[in-house]
């Protein structure tokens, strides 16, 4: 869906505009609950990557359903209670401790290199697109701005040593993987994003 999202916005042909409305509408039957929630295998990515593709096409068609389903998305996300993912799926992480910090990606050892450790920057990333997609004045701009600044203050704070950063934002720093380094660019960028741009 991201993609042809993404084809639409570049080229304003109406084959990829469909094809997104296509795969929304496969996504919203299958895979998206009462809650807003894929059902299974609950992860930053998957929500962050739909997210996504609903701010460009809302930024694109003006439909404010997109950017509606968008921010609700984006709220349920956030606060995705542990309880609630160990009662849809064995293979999900919690979102957000109670300190605001992504605790997706943080189970130990470190050096695994478990492509879930890298989600948590994609959906940052994400949530920059919708932060600039939004209209200026609407509420979301703000909270996704502090919510971005959150992670970015507590990966340099708690989880950094020079250049390097850790995997687990919630500290202590490891030993600076490479896995670590790249959700990391990620998070920096966002935050770029939605304070200097």
């Amino acid at each position: 869906m991201a993609s042809s999202a993404r084809l639409y916005d570049i080229t304003v042909e109406k084959k990829y505009l469909d094809a997104a409305t296509r795969a929304r509408a496969y996504i919203r039957n299958h895979f998206i609950n009462d809650n807003g929630l894929k059902t299974d295998w609950v992860f930053t990515y998957n929500q962050g990557k739909y997210i996504e593709a609903l701010a460009v096409l809302y930024a694109k068609t003006k439909k404010t359903e997109y950017l509606d389903e968008a921010v609700m998305l984006r709220s349920k996300v956030i606060a995705l209670p542990c309880l609630y993912l160990s009662q849809v799926s064995d293979n999900a992480y919690c979102s957000t401790g109670e300190d605001g910090i992504i605790t997706e990606g943080q189970k130990q050892p470190a050096k695994k290199n478990d492509d879930a450790r890298n989600f948590k920057g994609i959906y940052l990333r994400a949530l920059a697109i919708l932060y600039h997609r939004a209209p200026k004045n609407h509420g979301i701009r703000p909270l996704i701005k502090a919510y971005i600044n959150v992670q970015v203050n507590a990966l340099i704070d708690l989880s950094s040593r020079g250049d390097q950063y850790g995997v687990m934002w919630h500290g202590p720093m490891d030993e600076g993987y490479t896995h670590g380094q790249m959700t990391a660019l990620d998070a920096l960028a966002g935050y770029i994003s939605v304070n200097y741009s």
